[in-house]
Formats: C-alpha cells, structure tokens, sequence
C-alpha cells in the first residue's frame, strides 16, 4: 500500500506567500527594543576597539565616565570636569545631541544589560575609494 501524503500540490503562490510569511517574521525578530531604563546609571569604559580596514587595535581607555540620568541627560566627567548632553535611544541606536538639540553621534547598541554595554560608532574613512571600512567599538561596565 502507498500512502498518498505526496499527491496533494500546493499552488506556487501559495508557496510564494508562506515563504513571504516567514521572511518577514524573522526579520521582525532580529530587531530588539531595548528599554531606556537599562541604560540609566554610571558606565565607565574599559576599552576600546578600532578597527579600519583590517588593521585593529585594542586600548585601555581614558575616557570619561557617562552617567545616563531618567530625565534625558547625558552627564560626562573625568576628574573635576563635567559636560551635560542629552541622549536619545530608538531601537538600537542611541544618539547624542547637545542641550540646543544639535545631534552630536549616533551610535549602535550591540549589547546591553545589567553590567555591560557595548556600543559601536562607525567612523568616517581616511582615504578616498570605495571597501572600506572604519569603525570603533566601546566596552562599558556599570559602577555600582
């Protein structure tokens, strides 16, 4: 006896619209919203990667410390010194403006959570032409 489970055609559009279907969930998927509440807090960079064109290089970072407050504001320090900015954050991407709204850096969020951020900024090229590719990438820990 043969079963007949194969003799049934499924009409190619049809086909065409499950794949569509399937497609475009998991595109959805791989976009995350990420909650400004996560953000809040102190961060100080560990380090710093830079990347260009193959050539990369790795640094412990001088840099100031970030201290993302609730109400929008974005406070730099290092030693005695401070500067405020304001942050914003869509999806995955954060961005920095001065206080007149005047965007500063926009930025990508590749992780976030409790203890960790990472945060990469493509940078422009040095040389004219094409494939190429420059970008720097920052490792945060929370100060608890």
């Amino acid at each position: 006896m043969e079963a007949a489970v194969y003799d049934k055609k499924i009409p190619l559009t049809k086909m065409k619209f499950s794949a569509f279907l399937i497609c475009i969930t998991l595109l959805l998927s791989q976009c995350k919203t990420r909650n400004v509440a996560d953000l809040h807090g102190t961060w100080k960079v560990d380090s710093v990667y830079s990347f260009y064109n193959g050539f990369d290089m790795t640094s412990a970072a001088q840099e100031p410390f970030y201290h993302f407050q609730s109400d929008g504001r974005l406070r730099m320090t290092q030693d005695l010194e401070y500067r405020y900015f304001k942050y914003s954050l869509q999806g995955d991407s954060l961005t920095y403006s001065t206080l007149e709204d005047k965007r500063i850096d926009g930025l990508l969020i590749v992780a976030l959570d409790d203890d960790h951020l990472v945060l990469k900024k493509d940078k422009s090229l040095l040389f004219k032409g094409g494939n190429q590719q420059r970008f720097e990438i920052k490792y945060f820990s929370k100060v608890k």
